[in-house]
């Protein structure tokens, strides 16, 4: 985003104490411009979730959860406006019950992600946070799977499965924008 309204925007939320790089999650570059000026206070509700969550010690764990599936997901080509996996994600090409549980996540994700409640943001955080363990079945483990798989149609599948929890995960914020 590189407007001057947008860059006010992000000089006044830097003023008003949110975190630079918090600023640039919920306002910056990456972030389209329109969604920024036809709701301001939206994105302040977004920074001002982050900033709680990061004084908690929390989004460690949500940045680390969506961090790790974003890295990997860039790999694949799915649209960043995909939110739902039901036409993306095939369950017939599972091989392990780490894929079945990621989907499970990417499902209770799907209604808050696209929803409008007023503290979805905290609900999505904390679905993020929740599906921790499955992303840490799906990469590690006895059940884990080989993202990068020979045959192509798995591979484009896991890397759906990774690039919508990206995808729902935007919905808060750019978490690749984020310092540790």
């Amino acid at each position: 985003m590189s407007s001057r309204p947008a860059q006010r925007y992000n000089k006044l939320l830097e003023e008003a104490g949110i975190d630079a790089d918090l600023t640039q999650a919920v306002a910056g570059d990456t972030v389209p411009l329109e969604r920024v000026l036809r709701d301001p206070a939206d994105a302040r509700l977004r920074a001002d979730l982050l900033m709680d969550l990061r004084s908690r010690g929390d989004l460690a764990a949500v940045q680390a959860v969506v961090t790790r599936a974003a890295r990997l997901a860039e790999k694949g080509n799915l649209a960043p406006d995909v939110l739902s996996a039901a036409a993306v994600v095939n369950p017939a090409l599972f091989e392990q019950p780490s894929e079945a549980a990621m989907l499970q996540v990417l499902e209770g994700l799907e209604p808050i992600a696209t929803g409008s409640d007023a503290d979805r943001y905290g609900q999505l955080a904390q679905g993020l946070t929740g599906g921790a363990n499955a992303l840490a079945a799906f990469f590690d483990g006895d059940q884990s799977v080989m993202v990068m798989a020979d045959d192509p149609a798995v591979r484009t599948n896991r890397l759906n499965l990774l690039a919508v929890l990206r995808n729902q995960a935007s919905v808060l914020a750019d978490f690749s924008r984020l310092s540790g």
